[in-house]
């Protein structure tokens, strides 16, 4: 009986510790693996995303929120005007991913000598679909201190609808997840883009089960 309980003992470790807690708000421990737990659709609740533009003399920062499908913005934009958004991402088994971003366009109008912008009800579809892994750990940065499997990257390959070969898709990101339960996935991301010389943050992105 004794050697029973030493052979359990022995099998059961690797699998326990691949599931202990990784993100800050991680479940403490799930029976299931972080790719079973990642490998299903998720669909978008809320996001808060932080720009900083550095094409003006200096550096202005805006805020575009998300929540239940209404994009809002902290000043008022062209491009944000309580329009619908939406996003689902269906991550697999096999490092593959596909995902779908339905965004609402805005139309303008003037009202007491000012213009506004209201939701035109038009959607764009954009498809993207790419490969994902996971990422090792990393204790040589303070900023960007990782444990093994607790953020993953992401290559998109393939870009369909309305931004199709535009410089508004992030061909490359990292999800940092800070929670990553069955049915919850929260993601902070940082990523620089070239083509308008922003930063953007998004410290807090919370996908749901679809």
């Amino acid at each position: 009986m004794k050697k029973e309980v030493l052979v359990a003992a022995v099998v059961l470790a690797p699998v326990l510790t691949s599931c202990f807690k990784k993100g800050d708000e991680d479940p403490f421990i799930s029976l299931k693996t972080r790719t079973g737990r990642l490998s299903r659709t998720w669909e978008l609740k809320s996001s808060t995303e932080v720009t900083t533009d550095y094409n003006s003399s200096h550096a202005e920062i805006t805020e575009e929120r998300v929540q239940n499908g209404v994009k809002t913005c902290g000043k008022n934009r062209p491009d944000c005007c309580g329009q619908h958004y939406s996003e689902t991402w269906t991550f697999n088994k096999d490092g593959t991913f596909t995902a779908e971003i339905r965004e609402g366009e805005c139309q303008m109008s003037f009202s007491g000598g000012s213009i506004q912008y209201t939701p035109s009800g038009t959607i764009r579809l954009t498809k993207l679909s790419g490969r994902w892994v996971w990422l090792g750990s990393n204790n040589t940065d303070d900023k960007y201190e990782l444990k093994n499997k607790e953020a993953l990257m992401i290559t998109i390959d393939k870009v369909e609808g309305a931004y199709q070969n535009t410089g508004d898709i992030r061909w490359g990101m990292v999800w940092r997840l800070k929670r990553l339960a069955s049915s919850e996935l929260k993601v902070h991301m940082e990523y620089a883009t070239d083509y308008d010389l922003s930063d953007n943050i998004s410290p807090d992105i919370q996908y749901v089960v679809d």
